[in-house]
């Protein structure tokens, strides 16, 4: 017996910063990177809305997508101005407790 079939959801319009950029002759193909000599893989993390609400205000003014926001950060593309040394207290918090 074949699975029900799931209602289909109406689906919001992208916003011009969650829109890919177009590149006029160029047809994305699946398989083929297009922006970076690599493929993307399919990643999860676990974040606060809070922070979720950060990425998202950060990657409008930078008119780009969160996973470009996260992608451009991880290759370096993209600084963070407040990195703190390994000397600061200020990542307390992340060590265990007596």
């Amino acid at each position: 017996m074949p699975k029900p079939k799931k209602p289909k959801t109406k689906s919001r319009p992208r916003q011009d910063y969650e829109k890919k950029p177009s590149c006029k002759g160029t047809k994305s193909m699946r398989g083929q990177p297009e922006i970076y000599d690599e493929l993307k893989k399919a990643v999860s993390f676990a974040i606060t809305p809070a922070a979720q609400l950060g990425l998202t205000r950060l990657s409008q003014q930078l008119k780009i997508s969160r996973s470009e926001l996260i992608e451009q950060i991880g290759r370096g593309l993209l600084t963070i101005a407040e990195l703190e040394t390994e000397s600061d207290s200020s990542f307390d918090f992340l060590k265990c407790r007596d």
